[in-house]
Order: C-alpha cells, then structure tokens, then sequence
C-alpha cells in the first residue's frame, strides 16, 4: 500500500492510502475492458457507510477510522475509474459506430440505379425539363438551366455540355 497526501496545498491533511493493485490497474490498465459489459460488471456505490452517523453530524471519527475510511475512499475511487474507462471505451465504440455506419452508406450509394442511367436517358429527362421551363420565360430559364444540373455531378455536367439541347 502507498500512502497519499490528497491536500492540494501540500499541507498536513488526512492520508489517504491507495492499494498498488488497483493503482497498477488504474496506471496501467493490465484488465482490458471487454464488451458489451452487463449492468452486474458496472460497479455500484456501497449502499451504506459504516460513518453514517458522522457523515450526519459534525463529530470527528475516531483515532482509528482514518485508515478505514481512506480505505473505503481509495476503493470508491478505483470503481469511479473504472467507471470512467469503460465511459472512456463507449464514447470511442460510438464513433467507430458512426464510421462504420459512414461507410456503409457511402458505399451503398455506389448502387444507385440512378449512377447506371444511360446519357440517352438523362439527355432526354434534362431535354423535358428545359421544356418545362420555358413557360417561365426566358430569363429565368437562363438562371434554371443548365446551371444547376452542372453542378450536380461531373457525369451530369459532360452529359448536359454535349447534348444537342445546350
């Protein structure tokens, strides 16, 4: 066991005693975490002190209790670390999950029937819809098309560049 002043100025303050095992696991984190981990693994808070009467009131424990409750103190700290690891190692499977999810859909696009449309095609739909705006007029026809089809991809571009509509 080592013993750790806790006082932030350095003054003379109650020790607190750490057990090196769980410094070591804490330091070194020679338990890896494995997943999915069960409610039951999670730590939980004693439900109870045995300084509950003191935790109540404003009388000092007693000569021998500071040694109990910094045991008590340095074990509730190791379950919070623990803790703290395994929130540590959610976040990171959260944003491998949202890679992956990236990923997957990214590639799923790849199968868009759209992408295997023949330049025939799509020549003939963009001829219909410059059709379908000139009712609007001319100028604003000039600002609707072709423009913002060429904006949409490069293939979309070169097949409305080269159609005999442009």
């Amino acid at each position: 066991m080592s013993i750790v002043n806790l006082h932030p100025t350095g003054e003379q303050a109650p020790l607190f005693i750490i057990d090196n095992s769980c410094t070591a696991k804490l330091l070194k984190m020679d338990t890896p975490l494995r997943f999915p981990v069960t409610e039951e693994e999670v730590p939980l808070p004693p439900a109870s002190s045995p300084f509950e009467e003191f935790l109540k009131s404003n009388d000092p424990p007693s000569q021998q209790d500071p040694i109990l409750i910094s045991d008590l103190i340095a074990q509730a700290a190791c379950d919070l670390t623990r803790i703290d690891n395994m929130i540590k190692v959610q976040e990171i499977l959260n944003t491998r999950r949202w890679e992956y999810v990236n990923f997957i859909n990214n590639h799923r696009k790849l199968f868009s029937p759209l992408r295997r449309f023949p330049d025939e095609l799509l020549t003939e739909i963009f001829t219909h819809y410059a059709n379908y705006l000139m009712p609007i007029g001319a100028y604003a026809a000039l600002y609707l098309l072709p423009w913002h089809l060429l904006i949409v991809c490069k293939r979309w571009r070169e097949v409305a560049m080269s159609s005999p509509a442009h």
